[in-house]
């Protein structure tokens, strides 16, 4: 099993131990992620579903074997977006991606990106566009791409005229 997390979680060995035992249940989980919505660092009602196309999270749990067969993630993505396709690609191989909710894992999310910084926020603005823009290359082809692309820089412009933060 492997388990990749982002540095900004907070959870405990029993916690992880949790995870990989599900994953090692089911011959069918491809990838097991984490949903932290419940962000409060407790556990309650812990529940394991499946899901059809995302897994945007920041803790997964993955067979060697798959991931290896799999090739591993992309390396074209910078940041944003390699999990949604490392998701979408195990799919592809007819098994199935689940996430964990109610684990209490907690996630410090937005550390990497949010800033008062206007050069940074411009910065990671660029590196979404450019993760979600090759997604949407990648899995649905360039016309889809193309107006992906054109609704977001409408989008941003509109966040920038109207100066609110990301």
């Amino acid at each position: 099993m492997l388990v990749f997390c982002n540095p900004d979680i907070h959870s405990t060995f029993e916690q992880i131990k949790y995870l990989v035992d599900v994953t090692k249940s089911s011959e069918t989980i491809g990838l097991l992620f984490i949903d932290t919505s419940n962000n409060l660092g407790n556990s309650q009602d812990i529940t394991i579903l499946d899901v059809s196309n995302k897994a945007i999270s920041c803790l997964y749990i993955i067979r060697k074997r798959i991931f290896e067969r799999l090739s591993g993630w992309d390396e074209n993505f910078f940041l944003w977006g390699e999990d949604t396709d490392l998701c979408l690609r195990v799919r592809q191989l007819g098994l199935t991606t689940s996430f964990a909710r109610n684990l209490g894992i907690k996630h410090d999310a937005g550390v990497t990106w949010r800033s008062n910084d206007l050069e940074k926020n411009i910065f990671y603005t660029k590196v979404w566009l450019s993760s979600q823009t090759y997604l949407h290359l990648k899995q649905t082809g360039i016309f889809a791409a193309r107006k992906y692309l054109a609704k977001q820089i409408i989008i941003e412009l509109m966040r920038i005229v109207s100066r609110k933060k990301p």
